[in-house]
């Protein structure tokens, strides 16, 4: 079987992520897989084993660029360039990544299954431009064979919101590479380093993921646990923000910019904690790979992955709660001045839940065992499966 992925590039995101995973497995399966990337000016983070076409696709930005008409008519020329990709390699099953290619793959069927992969909740994300537009969305994914989602919170948005009937609606998560080694192993090593106090966030520096908030909660932390430390793992044009908020609350010496890292082990080994804080997540593949590793999480509640990982919600209310697989706090508010502010209730609980793992040692078994648990729900056996069904139906 021939398959396409369609996407912007390969930089160091989620959904990147996932498509290099989906298609190294099927290349192992036997399977031709092609990534037709378009030309975002995004730098390559990943390496694939499938083969890479350059399609030259520009993205289309803005509301004022480009009319609701202009946009389509872009659209449609960029669609007969995939068209032509498409019956050049014989495509069988075209699977797309990010909206602007997900539009397009509907809009270039050829001879080809169609699948539109909505990585994030849509109607919670502010992207601008007419390819994002709830009309745009209603107008085309309906068309498509296959709309895949990641949670049930995400099956809910394309269905209320975007009016996806639910038949084509297919809930699918990533799955995640879980650790290699026993769960002995894991544990012993957790235990090893638990007085370590070293709390990471892994994702994009970007104002979806609400790192501010956690770098504000971590200076109270810091008062009752002067050694703990905070490394943010990931790179992105808020990083010079954050950096006057870690300088304006005196935490030079506690939080620590690792950048964008492709071997994550070590890092896993060491941590404490993983904290997720984003205003809203499609599916954090990052928080699972930390679970495999045995590693407590906390999180503040938000829609999609988050939740649904965790199996809890707090539904607004102020305060924390122990889930079956790790601990929620309230949603974070708006993002916040980078001056030296009092704190807001939410990043005050969001770092009473951080201290109560790194000074309860029982908690932090507990939850070592939960993660571990969890993260199996999403290995790539039974997670590909779900996929082949969806190709082969």
């Amino acid at each position: 079987m021939n398959i396409a992925l369609l996407l912007p590039g390969l930089g160091g995101g989620g959904a990147e992520r996932a498509a290099q995973r989906m298609g190294d497995y099927w290349v192992n399966q036997g399977h031709q897989v092609y990534y037709f990337l378009g030309n975002f000016g995004i730098p390559p983070q990943y390496r694939v084993k499938g083969t890479i076409v350059h399609t030259g696709i520009q993205p289309i930005y803005g509301w004022r660029r480009h009319s609701f008409l202009l946009t389509l008519d872009q659209l449609r020329q960029d669609a007969q360039k995939l068209k032509a990709l498409k019956r050049r390699y014989r495509i069988d099953v075209s699977i797309s990544f990010m909206e602007q290619f997900g539009e397009l793959n509907i809009l270039s069927r050829a001879q080809d299954k169609v699948i539109v992969g909505v990585r994030t909740m849509l109607s919670m994300r502010s992207f601008s431009g007419y390819i994002y537009s709830p009309r745009m969305i209603r107008l085309l994914y309906p068309r498509a064979d296959v709309v895949q989602v990641l949670t049930e919170d995400g099956a809910m948005d394309m269905r209320r919101v975007y009016g996806v009937p639910a038949s084509k609606l297919r809930i699918i998560p990533n799955f995640a590479s879980c650790a290699k080694k026993s769960q002995d192993v894991i544990s012993r090593m957790r235990r090893q380093h638990y007085n370590d106090h070293i709390v990471i966030s892994i994702g994009r520096l970007e104002k979806v993921k609400q790192q501010d908030h956690l770098i504000r909660a971590f200076s109270l932390v810091v008062k009752e646990i002067p050694d703990a430390q905070l490394v943010l793992l990931g790179q992105g044009i808020l990083q010079p923000y954050l950096e006057k908020i870690v300088a304006s609350y005196q935490l030079q010496e506690h939080v620590h910019f690792a950048g964008f890292v492709t071997d994550m082990e070590p890092f896993f080994e060491k941590a404490s904690v993983m904290v997720m804080t984003s205003h809203c997540e499609g599916f954090p593949n990052s928080m699972i790979e930390a679970m495999a590793w045995g590693i407590p999480v906390v999180a503040s509640e938000s829609p999609g992955g988050v939740r649904e990982i965790l199996a809890g919600t707090v539904q607004g209310e102020k305060k924390i709660k122990r889930t079956a697989y790790g601990i929620l706090t309230p949603a974070l508010k708006t993002t916040v001045s980078c001056r030296h502010e009092e704190l807001q209730i939410e990043e005050r609980l969001l770092a009473e839940a951080i201290r109560k793992i790194l000074t309860d040692c029982g908690l932090f078994d507990a939850l070592c065992r939960a993660s571990i648990q969890r993260a199996q729900d999403y290995a790539e056996e039974g997670v590909m499966k779900k996929w082949k069904e969806v190709i082969e139906a």
